[in-house]
Formats: structure tokens, sequence, C-alpha cells
């Protein structure tokens, strides 16, 4: 595979520093065939933290003036990358040792892959503790269920019913085909700032089959002021929340898919209630758009059974540091 590491910066050379250290400890490096560091606030302190890593292939892209974010910036940055593959990674997160080689296997596990995400842990920072497994509760419930210990192929209803329920999949965790990954960006051409992770991985759907490595391989950076918004969902993301979920009813309507019955069919199997999707899912804001859309029943409520807490303690912090053992010697 050709990857380029696409790592876009703005003004937080202390964060690129660590972020380029992950790239250059990948076991991959040798099918990294660019990493373009994208500097967008005028920092070019950025640069000087490129010089330290002469054993990368970094192409270094100043922007005068900067571009806001917006999906313009995103298509012309896309558009200047040169592998056949693109691996994101913002500045603020980082990468885990084994994570572009575990994703090279995630597109060779079966055909007509164009896209691969890893598992991942929400943090405060490089010597923070883990806050947060949200996502991946929205992987699970997504797949009925399951605590897969393997690589799994999401199909399209799959990846439907994550998203609705949450932001189930992130950027820095995605390898996908350069082309593809452009021909998804319409969906977010409406300007908003909060949710083209969450769209964006439905849309690869559409193209051909997206693969889900279990195993998480990078660590989030969560920042104080955009956890509040993330988790909180109030005011302006709000807003966007819901304008982003109403995309997804009406695209789940093309489909023929009846997200009704999608969640009806996962809670009722393992005796899920909406207590437990907003105790373990963190879904407060997503739960209530569901019921007043009538894809939830308020009713719907049952007595938290023990199996979801034993299954749900599989997401905890403790089980995963097991599995990231070896990925972290």
């Amino acid at each position: 595979m050709q990857i380029s590491v696409f790592l876009p910066t703005a003004d937080r050379p202390d964060f690129l520093r660590m972020a380029l250290s992950s790239v250059a400890a990948q076991t991959a490096l040798s099918q990294v065939y660019e990493v373009v560091v994208i500097e967008n606030l005028g920092n070019r302190d950025s640069e000087k933290v490129c010089s330290e890593f002469s054993e990368l292939p970094i192409r270094y892209i100043f922007r005068d003036p900067p571009l806001p974010p917006s999906v313009d910036a995103l298509e012309n940055s896309l558009e200047s990358i040169r592998g056949e593959y693109v691996a994101i990674l913002f500045d603020d997160d980082w990468w885990l040792p084994e994570h572009l080689e575990r994703s090279i296997r995630s597109h060779e596990f079966c055909c007509d892959v164009v896209a691969s995400y890893s598992s991942y842990i929400f943090t405060t920072g490089e010597d923070g503790y883990w806050n947060s497994f949200h996502g991946n509760f929205a992987q699970w419930f997504a797949v009925s269920h399951h605590v897969n210990k393997e690589r799994r192929i999401f199909e399209f209803n799959e990846l439907l019913v994550a998203a609705v329920l949450q932001t189930a999949f992130q950027f820095s965790t995605l390898v996908a085909k350069r082309e593809i990954l452009l021909k998804c960006l319409d969906c977010i051409r409406d300007g908003n700032p909060y949710d083209t992770d969450r769209l964006i991985s439905v849309e690869l759907g559409l193209y051909g089959k997206v693969v889900v490595d279990p195993l998480p391989t990078v660590f989030l950076r969560t920042h104080s002021d955009q956890e509040n918004i993330r988790l909180d969902n109030s005011g302006d993301a709000a807003i966007w929340w819901d304008k982003s979920s109403n995309y997804l009813l009406e695209l789940a309507k093309v489909k023929g898919i009846d997200l009704r019955e999608e969640f009806s069919i996962r809670m009722t199997a393992s005796g899920i209630g909406l207590q437990v999707l907003e105790k373990y899912g963190n879904a407060r804001n997503s739960i209530n758009f569901l019921v007043t859309n009538k894809i939830l029943d308020r009713s719907h409520n049952v007595k938290e059974p023990s199996k979801i807490k034993k299954i749900y303690r599989a997401l905890t912090p403790p089980i995963l540091q097991s599995l990231l053992t070896r990925v972290l010697k």
C-alpha cells in the first residue's frame, strides 16, 4: 500500500511533535509514501518541529493566509495528497506503533475494502487518564452486542445505527482510499463544524466495505471545552447534531432501512432499555432525537441486565490495557 499521512496542525507545535513521533514509530513505516503536514494558523514553529524528523518523508505546507475550517479546506488538502490511500492524524492525537500495520491488514481482510477504522481511547494527554469509550460502545451496539476479537466488516445498516447513536468512528483512526474519501465530502458541505467524522463514516459505506479493527491503536486527546460540547451536545452543537441526524434518517429512507426496526431488534435481543443506552452510550441528545422521531419509545425501559454489565466491562480500561500490552511494549 502507498499511504499518505495527512496531518493538519494549527499552532500547536508540542502536540505536532507527539503526533509525528508516533508516525516515526510505526512498524509499517516503509509503507508511508509521504507525511503531509499542513499548518493552518500561521505558526512557523511547526516547520521547525518537522525538521526534527529527517527519517520521515515530510511535505510541509504553510497556508498563508490560513483557510477557515471548511469542507473546501479539507478537499484542497486531500487533493494535494499523492498516495492512493490516506491515513488521517490530527495534531493532538497519536498512534500506537502497530496502527498502520494493522490498518493495512484490515484493507487486506477481504476484497473491495474502501476504508478501515481502528478502535480508540479518549485521554486527557500523554500522562493523562483514559476517560471515555463511548464510541466503542456504539460500535458494539451496532453489531448486535457481539464483543469482537477479530476485524469485522460493518454493513451499511450497522454503520448507520452506530452513527445515529453517536460519533462511533474518528478521523484519526481512519485509513481510506483517497479518491473514495473525496467523493464523500458532499455530505458535509453545509458547513457542519462538529459531525464531519460521524457523517463520513456512513458515506464511506456507500462505496464499498468498511472494516473495523476492535483493538484500540489510537489515542484521541480531549480538551475541556471540546468535551463539554461533544458530550453535552449543548447550544450550536445540539442544533448541528439534530441536523446531521436528520440527514442520516433521510439516508436510511433512501436505502430502505427501517431504523425503528434496527434499534428494536438490538434492544430486544439483549434486553437493553433506553437507560442503558444513555448510561453507557452517553447518548442523551441522540436518544431525545430518536424518541422525538418515533424511532425509540420511552416505554422501552427494562431492568439493566447483568449481561450488559459484563459485556460492557470488556470496554473498560483494565481489559483494554491487557489487550494493548504487546502493542505498548
